[in-house]
């Protein structure tokens, strides 16, 4: 059986034959962009075809194992489960074509709540770095479950989705990729004898990223992901609108059994991330009422549940409130929420029960520690440099038409808000726009009716999601921290 040498306690890095220098090896997570289902299709005779990308951290040489959960997360968080399913998928490795099918030669039945587990055992020849299409097919009579993105623009251009009943539309011996879609299914684990970190997150929307999008190719969003997967694979837990306190209470055996080591059929007895890494807590405070104190409890009681799985402790951004949408440091208020996350960081700070280190996002955002989203790149400045109102225009893809002028001009880099745009839809390039009227393409493609537009915050437009100028601020302010206390 292979060790996980990274199973360090709190205060600690890795313990057993493993060195500060290298860990000896284990079977560990290796890709990047695993998520559990959200959602389920029924019907008799159902069937689903997905594909999804995933970039491997980790030479393969020894072949993988897979882990497709049949299951979706649904109300409460508790896992949710419909009956049987049969499952067989394929891998596509982009860099030349190579297409492997599950060495079971077909289907392979999961059971309710449970998981199929595949074999590769003939892909010998990954190199870190390769960028891998996961082509999955589900057969069921009682339901095929999925994973809608929290937004349209956290979707990848490789994500593909295709559903219906009877007849079933199978591409995974020729390896071609389903119908591109905003939906689609991913492998919760895939897996091989690694030398490398890995990490297993727990979250919310502000892991899930939908607010943010995806700025370049490696698909990963969120403070964590964005900031990990360029480095390791990972397997995700967060979960729009969820509460710490909710996943404690729920039921969640599969994943129980994916923070133990204890998949049915790849059962190791260790965990298969070497890290844990917990950003739990704004919903606990803004949804559930927690105070700091309360907050804290819960994410030692989650690292008391996982005992071998060293959890890592994030701080929160700031949750506050905004007279001029977040566009200056003075309209900015505490509100009710941000006196207690600023308590909860400094508990996070000091250490919290069975968390072997904290990975300050906050201070990567709020360094002068004021409380305060920043308005630009500079900690110290007051005011974003370009606030532009009293605009009306209206949107068509990605095309926004400035039809009256207000009081200033738009600029490359704005955000751009007002009634129907997503929020973190930011100029990308000026048109035929001439400072006053004319057209502008931003990031985000929506269709909007004319309507009042002005800019508006550089980090977040509602006091509580992050743009993905701030993911990316803190991927370069404090990247280097959690890449550290990911090593033994």
């Amino acid at each position: 059986m292979l060790r996980n040498v990274f199973s360090g306690r709190a205060g600690g890095g890795g313990s057993g034959s493993g060195s500060s220098s290298g860990p000896a090896p284990y079977l560990g997570q290796v890709a990047t962009r695993c998520m559990l289902p959200n959602n389920h299709l029924t019907g008799a005779g159902r069937w689903q075809g997905t594909t999804s990308p995933h970039y491997f951290r980790s030479a393969v040489r020894s072949g993988l194992k897979v882990v497709l959960p049949n299951l979706r997360v649904g109300s409460g968080q508790n896992e949710q489960s419909f009956g049987p399913t049969d499952f067989k998928m394929s891998f596509r490795r982009l860099r030349d074509g190579a297409v492997v099918s599950n060495a079971e030669g077909g289907f392979v039945t999961a059971a309710a709540g449970g998981a199929a587990v595949l074999s590769f055992p003939t892909i010998t020849d990954i190199r870190k770095g390769d960028l891998l299409l996961a082509n999955v097919l589900q057969r069921s009579d009682s339901a095929v479950c999925f994973r809608q993105h929290q937004s349209n623009y956290v979707a990848s251009p490789y994500d593909g989705w295709e559903s219906g009943t009877g007849t079933i539309v199978d591409k995974i011996d020729a390896g071609t990729a389903y119908n591109a879609n905003v939906i689609t299914y991913t492998p919760f684990l895939i897996l091989t004898d690694t030398t490398e970190p890995s990490a297993l997150l727990f979250g919310t929307s502000l892991e899930e990223g939908g607010t943010e999008g995806i700025t370049d190719g490696s698909y990963d969003v969120g403070f964590i992901a964005r900031t990990l997967g360029s480095h390791h694979g990972y397997s995700s837990l967060a979960t729009s609108g969820s509460l710490l306190a909710q996943y404690l209470s729920a039921t969640r055996t599969f994943s129980d059994q994916v923070a133990r080591g204890l998949v049915p059929g790849v059962a190791t007895g260790v965990p298969y991330h070497s890290r844990g890494i917990n950003m739990h807590g704004t919903n606990d405070i803004g949804g559930g009422g927690d105070s700091a104190a309360t907050l804290a409890g819960r994410r030692a009681a989650l690292a008391a549940r996982y005992p071998d799985l060293p959890m890592i402790g994030c701080t929160l951004p700031c949750y506050n409130q905004s007279s001029d949408l977040w566009t200056s440091t003075a309209g900015q208020a505490d509100g009710t929420n941000n006196p207690k996350v600023l308590d909860f960081n400094d508990l996070v700070r000091a250490g919290i029960a069975g968390e072997i280190g904290c990975w300050d996002v906050a201070d990567a955002i709020d360094p002068l520690r004021l409380g305060r989203w920043p308005v630009d790149r500079d900690p110290a400045a007051a005011s974003y440099r370009n606030i532009v109102t009293g605009l009306t225009g209206s949107s068509s893809g990605n095309t926004v038409t400035i039809t009256a002028g207000g009081f200033g001009s738009l600029k490359k880099g704005d955000t751009i808000v007002g009634t129907g745009f997503e929020p973190g839809t930011v100029i990308t390039a000026l048109g035929t726009y001439n400072g006053t009227t004319g057209t502008v393409t931003v990031n985000k493609a929506k269709t909007v009716a004319s309507t009042t537009i002005r800019t508006g915050g550089f980090a977040t437009n509602d006091g509580l999601h992050q743009t993905s100028a701030i993911s990316e601020l803190v991927r370069a302010r404090r990247g280097g921290e959690l890449l550290a206390l990911m090593r033994p």
